[in-house]
């Protein structure tokens, strides 16, 4: 005779926290050169990424407001005094209703959020 009986869900998970933590890891790594080792050298920063980094002022949102720019799932890092907010990419064209997202950007600001200075790297990954 039974008196209960335990049920064990297992729920399967995707890769694709798996592929985004592991993109996020290797955005980090990418163009690095050795340094001599301070914690501020440990951050890539926006001068480094590449000629199509702009520097945006943005005071409240949307921070990308120019209408060629759009953003999806965005997910916040604070790292060294810095406020990292990465996103998706939406490259859909106009007249398009669907989201194309085949890369990432990011936007950086080292002042406080509130004061509006961002640098946006359209094409991190």
């Amino acid at each position: 005779m039974r008196t209960g009986q335990i049920t064990v869900s297992y729920h399967r998970v995707g890769i694709l926290p798996f592929v985004v933590a592991l993109a996020v890891s290797l955005a980090g790594c990418a163009g690095k050169t050795p340094t001599n080792g301070s914690a501020d050298n440990n951050v890539m920063h926006a001068q480094n990424r590449g000629p199509e980094s702009q520097l945006i002022t943005a005071r409240t949102n949307p921070l990308l407001a120019g209408g060629t720019d759009y953003t999806s799932d965005p997910a916040p890092l604070v790292a060294n005094g810095r406020l990292y907010i990465l996103t998706g990419r939406d490259t859909a064209p106009a007249g398009v209703n669907d989201f194309m997202m085949p890369e990432w950007q990011m936007l950086e600001t080292r002042d406080e959020p509130a004061r509006g200075k961002w640098t946006h790297n359209p094409h991190v990954l």
